[in-house]
């Protein structure tokens, strides 16, 4: 493998900025200097933040230490809209700064930064120019949040690593009707393999070059070669899955298929992702 990954899984632009191999998207990376009695405050802050969903917040993607004294933490800059650059009303601004300080995050600070219409939150120092809405609760939030819950789908598939990585392909099929949250089950999922030594790769990036210094152009799958790479696959994208088995299987190193089906595609998975109620957050 021949790229500089942070955290096994971003990786550092030619413009300066930062892309997220696991979903694909530019993030906002920040790594800062941890003493040991913050590190306890800053993972229950990062867990709590990765756990929310409001439509003002940028998502929150993963965060930990890196080595002793630092720590890092990312955040999703764009949602694959047009309208990067538009901002979020600030009505809405609003109720996502009163909604932080209800997610046990006290460390927790706002900012924008250019690229992303939400607002980052996150513990490091804020990179970009601080927001001008007041926190606190608010009586009359009109946007309310998500809490995000733990699937247990998740956890039965972080049972099925193979520590011995044997090279190959490993095929797991999922059943995930559409509006059940697959996109978030992996957004979570992708922390805890990237802790267990896993490379979680978009499937989107399999059909991409990348290059890197003074080298050639070559697939992303070039630049990976030798790591353990997990990678899911929707049945409703347009991949081409005997050809895109056969690149993975050419390639030096395990790779875990998550083969995605919809609707009644799902009919003959192995595993199942169940509908779970959300929880939303409002002010007492």
């Amino acid at each position: 493998m021949d790229l500089p990954l942070i955290a096994l899984r971003f990786v550092r632009l030619a413009d300066g900025g930062h892309l997220d191999l696991a979903t694909g998207v530019r993030v906002a990376l920040r790594v800062g200097q941890v003493s040991p009695a913050e590190r306890l405050a800053f993972d229950a802050s990062g867990s709590a933040l990765m756990r929310v969903w409001h439509s003002g917040l940028a998502q929150y993607l993963d965060y930990g230490p890196l080595g002793i004294d630092r720590w890092f933490e990312a955040s999703a800059l764009d949602d694959g809209s047009d309208d990067g650059d538009a901002l979020m009303p600030c009505s809405t601004v609003a109720d996502a700064a009163a909604l932080v300080p209800l997610l046990g995050a006290p460390s927790a600070v706002l900012s924008r930064v250019h690229g992303c219409r939400r607002v980052v939150a996150g513990v490091l120092a804020a990179q970009g120019e601080p927001t001008d809405a007041a926190g606190g609760l608010r009586g009359s939030m009109r946007c309310p949040g998500l809490r995000l819950i733990d699937r247990p789908l998740c956890n039965r598939l972080l049972e099925r690593l193979d520590d011995r990585r044997s090279p190959g392909v490993t095929v797991w099929q999922v059943a995930a009707a559409p509006g059940l949250g697959w996109r978030t089950c992996w957004r979570l999922l992708a922390r805890d393999l990237r802790q267990a030594g896993y490379l979680p790769l978009a499937a989107p990036l399999l059909e991409r070059v990348a290059r890197f210094g003074a080298g050639r152009a070559r697939p992303w799958l070039a630049h990976l070669a030798g790591a353990t790479v997990v990678t899911p696959v929707d049945s409703e994208d347009r991949t081409d899955l005997n050809a895109l088995l056969l690149a993975l299987g050419a390639r030096v190193g395990q790779t875990i298929l998550i083969r995605v089906a919809r609707g009644d595609d799902g009919r003959g998975a192995t595993d199942r992702l169940e509908p779970r109620r959300p929880i939303s957050w409002r002010p007492p």
